[in-house]
């Protein structure tokens, strides 16, 4: 199992294995690059099937998985990632373990309060870049009228959950901007983009440079009318165009 060959934490975590349409809470005892090792309750454990999964691990992410092995109420999980995305795994290890270290000195099992990896910038990527276009902004992004933002969103990419924050937003598309460890994660590939108080779109990344990314969306005719209805509205609300 990969999981032996990686360097493994002892840490206390939630975690939601998602699996036929169930979400089942567990809580993760031991951690690595690899997968993982959970508890869970009794009646927990007896809705575990063999089947694919998915494992949303706090502060960690969401990724695919596949059990490799079952105890009583216990079980190990084997990421089913590619290597570049596991060297992020454990670079989102090493920092969570960091900023319990901080919060809580002398231990790092303590469960975090955030579900999301506080965002460093003093990560480095270990990974090339994806090959996503130019670092110039597309003209795609500058025909349609864009509104200054600061909203927390969601990438939804080949089954991974990115965090990012949206800088500006039009009916074409958004400026994204994401820490060490998401830009270095985004791939050339479409992607689900999910941002509170506008909705979720379907979109492409057009071009990259430094921390940020720029994504056109492929809105359906309704959507683009709401989100143009939801843009004029945050103008009037006071924002300033981009």
């Amino acid at each position: 199992m990969s999981e032996r060959r990686s360097s493994r934490i002892a840490i206390n975590l939630r975690v939601i294995a998602i699996q036929d349409g169930l979400e089942i809470p567990g809580t993760v005892r031991n951690l690595s690059g690899g997968g993982i090792q959970m508890d869970l309750e009794a009646i927990s454990s007896s809705a575990i099937r063999s089947s694919p999964l998915e494992l949303e691990i706090s502060g960690i992410g969401r990724f695919p998985a596949r059990i490799v092995w079952r105890a009583a109420n216990s079980l190990g999980a084997e990421f089913r990632i590619s290597d570049s995305m596991r060297q992020l795994v454990k670079l989102r290890i090493a920092a969570l373990v960091r900023e319990l270290a901080k919060d809580s000195p002398g231990t790092s099992t303590e469960t975090p309060t955030q579900t999301e990896l506080p965002q460093s910038q003093e990560v480095s990527d270990p990974v090339d870049p994806p090959p996503i276009a130019t670092a110039e902004e597309p003209a795609y992004l500058r025909r349609s009228q864009r509104v200054s933002v600061k909203v927390a969103a969601r990438c939804l990419q080949d089954g991974y959950v990115i965090p990012c924050e949206i800088l500006d937003i039009s009916e074409g598309g958004a400026r994204l901007r994401f820490d060490s460890l998401g830009i270095a994660g985004i791939r050339d590939a479409p992607l689900n983009l999910q941002i509170p108080g506008y909705g979720q779109f379907l979109a492409e990344f057009r071009w990259r440079h430094g921390f940020a990314a720029g994504a056109e969306f492929q809105l359906t005719d309704r959507q683009k009318e709401l989100l143009s209805r939801r843009i004029g509205k945050t103008l009037r609300d006071g924002a300033l165009p981009a």
